[in-house]
């Protein structure tokens, strides 16, 4: 019997092995990865100069500036001064990355990359974790980032290291751990739209080895920002709410365990309230001449989603590496409603509810230090199930009460993995890192017809499954130009694993997609740490791209042919005096479709809606990719007796962007202005006054066409408030 050899297997096993057996020759010189930083020559910093970044974008702690990664990093105090609460905020500081909201779930794009399918199995390809567990659902890409040590934006496929349909990059979330020193916090918060927030922290030693820590955050808008004029009843309007725990046990002086558990609560209708675009007739109604926060639809719109879920991690160091075990375990469902003709008649209504649940498992080993040679070798296991019950009904379906469509999607993927950094000469290193991903997925279900009278017709669809198997690896080159100068160059293969959609349960899976990036950046210091400047250009050869399109029956899930990605970030810092912090970032990007002969195309009727045919996008640029975007930030901080007065504001600028491959509807280009003013009269208490959007600009966070009408869902308008803030 002859048997043969699967390449891409043999070349992933082959870096794999390299990686971890050199470690495990030199693993007696190896130092426990978190003292790498500390072996960097110190220096220091002059009064008033930029503070050193710690990131752990390679799953180590590290300086900023000696991680060949483009990576944007922002702390706490970052994001308040920038009025960021949420994942969806990321996108005003991070040039390159926008977030979708379609039907109120969360679909982040960065450099073009992303998705903005949705239902149980169909994850994002900008992935998010949270204290080092991935949130597989895209309820969870909505998420709040109260009370965070630091939010870390990973651009690129992170196919290595995390690996888990990173292709596109990484939201990397990292919440505070507890302290034995008690330590506290209490704000609330009133804004316009009669908006009412409420957040605390507090953290403690329980014993001699146990500390554990409470956060939670509540915010309860009153009015919405606009009203659906079918009912008179508030429409884009949010009430929420979260709370997480920590709980760390120093078992000894080598081995800690730090068990979490988070809850949040989210009710919304924002991304969800949809009314017909700017000017164009719907099948069913007449043009929208209502106001811009408006809807006029007989179905009232809001989503209601639930989540939770625990973890453990434990860390034991030995003598020259650490190993790490993550388990986690999260529950969630979400509930919608929302209609496709977005008119008060009765044609097309939807209520979705779903629910899913995940477990993971990872055990990594690393070692090593920036003189010698840095890895990490690992083992990842997910386990992942979900179902969607859609019900619709209206005029649409003129002999029916309702159509049903429900269907399941579970998968399991294991994954192996690992990445060395060698130093060749005393400036030089070079890294190789692979990872292999073995997934299986299947899909089930079943259709019914619901009449009049009471009967009912189903149909149990034969169920399918689908076996994915791919490598993804980086290589890696960097140059210490000087000791504030680094360049590098590397080659990243990311992989999104192929999966089902449950509202077309006879239709195949889709392919994985494939991404080939190519980076070289320089990261650079100057005037003596008062000016930190990194820049990247970059290139991407994407294949099998995961496309959504909206029809009257449904969401179609399906691959685009290929697309062509080239283009510069660039990040800039500068502290001209100790109390003046100046940014500005900045990414122009080209991304268009080489091949998509048959993508689905929208063109406006007469009679209203929209004409749905194949068109040819080849060329065209790709959904959610604005060819610039920029961002600039000040904070100015005056001393007053033994307080502050801080002074913040943020600009960011975004260029025209598409929502469809026909390049048909767009978002045109959108400025939003931000600020924040706060009295400090010691270090315990803060009195904050904020606007966000204050242009009041109109803007969309979901546009898109199908035969019925162009849809359209509002961003945020003008928002402004004041805060108390006590710490204890």
């Amino acid at each position: 019997m002859r048997y043969t050899v699967d390449r891409s297997i043999l070349v992933c096993s082959l870096l794999t092995a390299l990686s971890v057996g050199s470690s495990q020759t030199l693993a007696a010189e190896a130092k426990e990865p978190d003292e790498a930083q500390s072996n960097d020559k110190k220096t220091t910093l002059p009064v008033g100069a930029l503070e050193t970044v710690t990131v752990t974008a390679q799953r180590r702690s590290e300086d900023l500036q000696k991680v060949p990664i483009t990576v944007q990093s922002f702390d706490a105090q970052q994001l308040q001064n920038a009025g960021v609460t949420s994942t969806v905020d990321l996108g005003r500081l991070t040039p390159g990355l926008v977030y979708g909201r379609g039907v109120g779930l969360g679909s982040p794009f960065l450099r073009g990359v992303g998705t903005s399918s949705n239902g149980p199995g169909v994850e994002n390809s900008v992935a998010v974790y949270v204290d080092g567990v991935y949130q597989a659902s895209k309820s969870a890409a909505i998420s709040d980032i109260t009370d965070v040590e630091r939010v870390e934006v990973l651009k690129g496929p992170q196919g290595t290291l995390f690996g888990r349909n990173a292709s596109g990059g990484l939201i990397n979330i990292m919440t505070k751990d507890p302290t034995h020193d008690p330590e506290g916090r209490i704000k609330v918060g009133y804004g316009n739209y009669d908006t009412r927030t409420t957040s605390g922290y507090g953290s403690t030693g329980l014993s001699e080895n146990v500390a554990a820590n409470l956060s939670f955050s509540v915010s309860d808008q009153g009015k919405g920002w606009g009203k659906n004029q079918f009912n008179g009843k508030d429409v884009n309007a949010t009430d929420k709410g979260n709370v997480r725990s920590k709980l760390l046990w120093d078992i000894d002086d080598s081995t800690s365990l730090l068990l979490s558990a988070d809850y949040a609560k989210f009710d919304t209708s924002v991304g969800l309230a949809i009314r017909p675009f700017d000017g164009l007739k719907p099948r069913w109604g007449s043009v929208y001449t209502g106001g811009d926060d408006d809807v006029n639809s007989d179905a009232q719109p809001s989503l209601k989603s639930n989540s939770g879920g625990v973890s453990a991690k434990l860390q034991h160091y030995f003598d020259s590496a650490v190993l790490t075990s993550t388990t986690a375990w999260r529950d969630g469902n979400y509930t919608f409603e929302a209609e496709g003709d977005v008119t008060p008649t009765p044609f097309l209504q939807t209520n979705i509810k779903v629910n899913e649940k995940q477990f993971s498992q990872e055990l990594q080993l690393s070692a090593g230090d920036a003189s010698s040679l840095q890895w990490t070798t690992g083992v990842y296991y997910f386990n992942y199930s979900g179902d969607q019950l859609s019900v619709r009904k209206g005029l649409n379906f003129p002999t029916l009460q309702s159509s049903v469509t429900h269907g399941w999607q579970d998968a399991e993927s294991f994954a192996v993995y690992g990445q060395a950094t060698l130093p060749i000469t005393s400036s030089d290193r070079i890294t190789f890192g692979s990872r292999y991903t073995w997934e299986w997925r299947e899909l089930s279900g079943y259709t019914q017809n619901n009449f009049p009278d009471g009967q009912a017709t189903r149909s149990r669809v034969p169920g399918q499954d689908e076996t994915f198997k791919e490598p993804s690896w980086r290589v890696a080159y960097e140059h210490d130009f000087s000791e504030d100068v680094l360049g590098y160059i590397s080659y990243n293969r990311g992989f999104k694993s192929g999966t089902f959609n449950v509202l077309s349960l006879t239709a195949p899976a889709v392919k994985p997609e494939i991404v080939d990036a190519y980076e070289t950046g320089l990261k650079t210091v100057w005037a003596d740490n008062r000016v930190r400047l990194n820049a990247s250009v970059f290139y991407y050869d994407f294949k099998n791209i995961q496309l959504s399109s909206f029809t009257p029956s449904g969401q179609t899930l399906r691959n685009a042919a290929a697309a062509d990605i080239y283009g510069a970030d660039v990040d800039l810092e500068v502290a001209p005096v100790s109390q003046l912090r100046l940014t500005l970032s900045g990414e122009w990007l080209h991304a268009r479709y080489t091949s998509f002969p048959d993508a689905p195309g929208a063109r406006p009727l007469s009679g209203g809606g929209n004409l749905v045919t194949a068109t040819d996008a080849s060329g065209n640029d790709m959904v959610r990719a604005p060819r610039v975007s920029a961002n600039a930030g000040i904070h100015y901080s005056i001393p007053v007796g033994t307080g502050a007065v801080d002074l913040s504001a943020n600009y960011s600028y975004t260029a025209k962007v598409y929502h469809e491959a026909d390049n048909y509807l767009y978002q045109p280009s959108l400025s939003l202005v931000g600020a924040d003013v706060s009295w400090s009269p010691d270090n315990t208490f803060k009195v904050s006054l904020w606007g966000q959007n204050l242009t009041n600009r109109t803007y969309y966070s979901l546009i898109s066409a199908n035969p019925l009408a162009s849809l359209a869902a509002v961003g945020e308008p003008r928002t402004f408030g004041v805060s108390v803030e006590q710490k204890f």
